[in-house]
């Protein structure tokens, strides 16, 4: 059986980044507190694309590292707008995050 990987590339049951309780302990670089499944959820709730540089910059980790575990979606990919940084895509999920809790 083969353990699920994190973001970070190791094992995610002993990944010390991926684990931590605290809200307030993130990585260092991210600029909000925020999941990657939540993300993936947001993108595709309001059909956009984030750039994995603006992605990275949220969660706080290498761009190369998060698109390598992601993988490239190219389905539909010119289509839909892309969000180019990290502030931008966590003003958008903030506001979305709101948005839903209004109509829950």
């Amino acid at each position: 059986m083969t353990a699920a990987r994190c973001v970070h590339g190791i094992d995610s049951r002993f990944c010390a980044v991926c684990n931590r309780t605290s809200k307030a302990s993130r990585p260092r670089g991210a600029i909000g507190s925020v999941a990657l499944p939540e993300i993936l959820e947001f993108l595709n709730a309001e059909k956009v694309r984030a750039a994995p540089r603006a992605i990275a910059d949220v969660l706080g980790v290498d761009s190369r590292t998060l698109a390598a575990h992601i993988g490239a979606d190219t389905t539909e990919a010119g289509a839909l707008p892309i969000i180019a940084s990290g502030t931008e895509l966590l003003m958008r999920l903030t506001a979305w995050k709101a948005d839903r809790k209004k109509s829950s």
